[in-house]
């Protein structure tokens, strides 16, 4: 029990840029939009961007569309925008690529 403080920091810490268990395992390709540090993985017809850099409260404002940004650009895909879930730092989302 008196260990668990710092197994929760570890938790935290290597969590920042870890993909969901959806996508682990997959190499992601590393991108950057209008300042952020992104990580895309693809799998199939589904992609998830993660956010690696941090941003005060006051900057996050269009995060979300930025991480949409960087994962059409990395799959040359198009984002189903209702498909989209997530947050500031990581989203997950549906593709329509074309044949």
């Amino acid at each position: 029990m008196r260990h668990l403080p710092a197994l929760i920091i570890c938790a935290l810490i290597t969590a920042c840029d870890t993909p969901s268990l959806e996508f682990s395992g997959i190499k992601p390709v590393a991108t950057e939009i209008q300042g952020d540090k992104i990580l895309v993985y693809r799998k199939g017809s589904r992609a998830q961007a993660v956010r690696t850099n941090s941003r005060r409260k006051s900057q996050r404002d269009g995060a979300m569309e930025r991480l949409v940004e960087a994962i059409a650009s990395v799959t040359r895909c198009k984002v189903r925008e209702s498909s989209v879930r997530g947050d500031a730092v990581l989203i997950s989302a549906s593709l329509k690529c074309a044949s």
